[in-house]
């Protein structure tokens, strides 16, 4: 049957990246998308003198360690209990990781990704369809991220009708999450967010994007307990109101609905009992993706009481185009923020090409850590050379999200695909910023 029916086609990572047309899949899953660093002025500032982790002007660092993952040269990470999905085409794999150490075990390290497979369901007029839906799933390793096994489906697919009224049944799929963790008093509580929305039931990939797409923020005692914690939902001035909004981050931020039409790829950091939001802000010109005016924003909340009910505040611009032409790229995506084994902030984001072989448009390059000099404001270290301080990088054509803990042996976990439209597998690089 699946052989004979249009297989849905990836896009690379799923799904940090969006749609050209906000509003209109056109059939084609999302467009990824660019972003960039720091204006002149805070990266001048900042290169010398503000940077706590060198003397008042450091000389441009040696190069940074390089590790090709390009291929099979970095081993993949074997989910035990947790393969593919057997559908047919190559909308399956694990992508999108997050990877953290759990400070109440030893050598206990977590890693939560996008699981994407094939749904079969029926358009509204009965003709049978193929949605390209995803899960997110969570492992475990208790050796230090040499192995791990699968645990459970925390933020699962799930069929259900379309809350905006459409009389669709499609699927409410889960994507590219984040964990963190506080403590305080001795308690541990874990941090989780994901992308959520409406797939509507027509073959591919086709969520209802200018309305559904939202970032859901929840709080648990573990990992596998977010699966059932109530959980803020933030999405913009369109997010419709049936999902409920706690915050229009574009209206806390001051931006206007076209540069901020859309929330993409979030990622949670912890510090000083602070939780920071780092998200894509997606621009758009009409229907047009506007890659120039897109940026990654950061935005912190002290999370008191329920999820629902934290105040979120504007801390500052992370990353706008510019960084993307710092390494060659035609845009930057995928941010992960994590801690250096010196303790040093990290900001890890994947440069891109683009390629029009892609279905996406754009093909991963590697990634790259930089030093954060600040994320309240957010800045990126850089030398005074007014370059950005690279702890390490992961080559290769292909490579998309990236995520590290200082913790996990396996160093920055790099998310493949081995053809442009080929499954999708994480691996570990052994890279160690």
């Amino acid at each position: 049957m699946m052989d004979a029916e249009p297989t849905p086609h990836p896009h690379d990572a799923p799904h940090r990246h969006v749609v050209k047309d906000a509003h209109q899949s056109r059939g084609r899953p999302p467009t990824k998308v660019l972003r960039s660093l720091l204006v002149a002025a805070v990266a001048a500032a900042v290169g010398c003198g503000q940077d706590q982790a060198r003397s008042p002007c450091a000389d441009p660092l040696t190069p940074a360690p390089v590790v090709d993952c390009s291929g099979a040269r970095c081993p993949a990470i074997v989910v035990t209990g947790d393969p593919p999905a057997a559908n047919a085409g190559t909308f399956k794999g694990h992508a999108d990781p997050t990877v953290v150490h759990d400070p109440a075990v030893a050598e206990r390290v977590w890693l939560a990704y996008s699981w994407p497979h094939v749904v079969p369901g029926r358009a509204p007029d009965g003709a049978p369809v193929l949605m390209a839906a995803v899960s997110t799933h969570l492992a475990r390793s208790d050796d230090g991220g040499r192995t791990f096994s699968y645990v459970a489906a925390p933020w699962p697919a799930v069929p259900t009708t379309d809350p905006e009224g459409s009389g669709g049944n499609g699927i409410d799929s889960s994507e590219t999450p984040s964990l963190v963790t506080m403590a305080s008093g001795g308690t541990v509580t874990w941090y989780g967010a994901h992308l959520r929305y409406f797939l509507q039931p027509q073959t591919g990939y086709h969520p209802k994007y200018g309305t559904s797409w939202t970032v859901r923020v929840g709080a648990a005692p573990s990992p596998a307990e977010l699966a059932t914690a109530n959980e803020a939902v933030l999405g913009v001035s369109a997010t419709a109101a049936e999902y409920r909004p706690d915050a229009r981050l574009d209206q806390v931020a001051g931006l206007p609905l076209t540069r901020c039409a859309m929330l993409n790829n979030p990622t949670l950091f912890a510090r000083d009992g602070r939780l920071y939001l780092i998200v894509e802000c997606l621009a758009f010109l009409g229907t047009t993706l506007d890659l120039e005016r897109s940026t990654t924003q950061v935005f912190a909340t002290v999370p008191d009481g329920p999820p629902a009910t934290w105040s979120w505040r504007h801390a500052g611009m992370l990353a706008d185009h510019g960084l993307a032409r710092e390494f060659g790229g035609d845009t930057i995506y995928q941010p992960d923020v994590s801690l250096a084994g010196d303790g040093t902030p990290l900001f890890i984001a994947t440069p891109a090409h683009e390629d029009s072989r892609a279905v996406v448009g754009t093909v991963g390059d590697g990634c790259v850590a930089l030093e954060l000099a600040s994320i309240d404001p957010p800045a990126l270290g850089r030398d005074c050379e007014g370059r950005p301080i690279v702890r390490a990088r992961v080559d290769g054509t292909g490579i998309g999200a990236c995520t590290h803990d200082s913790r996990s042996v396996t160093g920055i976990v790099s998310t493949l695909k081995a053809e442009i439209d080929g499954d999708w597998s994480l691996h570990a690089s052994g890279a160690r910023p």
